[in-house]
């Protein structure tokens, strides 16, 4: 993560800027590590006309980072040189500074709406029609009590983690 997301981070930026020069229609994906990159995106949009919605999928940190260890194991299987692990102090960082960050972009009032879904794809908040603050919606899927539905996530992730561990000599 620490080699490439100077270099990811400048390659998004030109794109955006390139493409929204030309009116496509953009979907950015980021990690909301930071405010400062989605205020600054979603200013130059505005800026050039476009109608800017965040999108946030809420998954409960765990089940999260056991995801980063399966992409790991399956890009590890293809290429080794390749596969790159998310730091689990890097992964927890992100994690821990969601709500707030979203709270202060929510506050900005930058976006015409905001979403919220679960990684099953369902759409859980709309500020469109709830009221309720996105951040403190964000705050209880992540850390709040588990589904059943997440429940049975982690169980499946945890049974591939293991399957693909046992393929890779190592482990990580």
């Amino acid at each position: 993560v620490e080699y490439t997301k100077d270099f990811a981070g400048k390659m998004v930026e030109s794109l955006v800027t390139k493409l929204s020069s030309l009116r496509y229609n953009l979907l950015i994906e980021g990690t909301l590590r930071t405010v400062d990159v989605p205020k600054k995106t979603a200013q130059l949009l505005k800026s050039r006309g476009y109608e800017i919605q965040l999108a946030l999928i809420a998954t409960k940190p765990k089940l999260s980072y056991l995801s980063t260890l399966i992409r790991y194991e399956e890009l590890y299987a293809i290429n080794p040189n390749q596969a790159r692990a998310t730091p689990k102090e890097h992964h927890d960082f992100i994690v821990n500074h969601l709500v707030d960050n979203t709270r202060q972009l929510e506050e900005l009032a930058i976006f015409e709406s905001i979403q919220i879904y679960q990684r099953d794809r369902s759409c859980v908040y709309d500020s469109k029609e709830n009221t309720t603050s996105a951040a403190d919606v964000l705050q209880e899927l992540l850390f709040g009590e588990w589904s059943q539905v997440e429940k049975e996530m982690l169980r499946v992730v945890e049974e591939r983690h293991k399957e693909l561990e046992g393929k890779n000599s190592y482990g990580i």
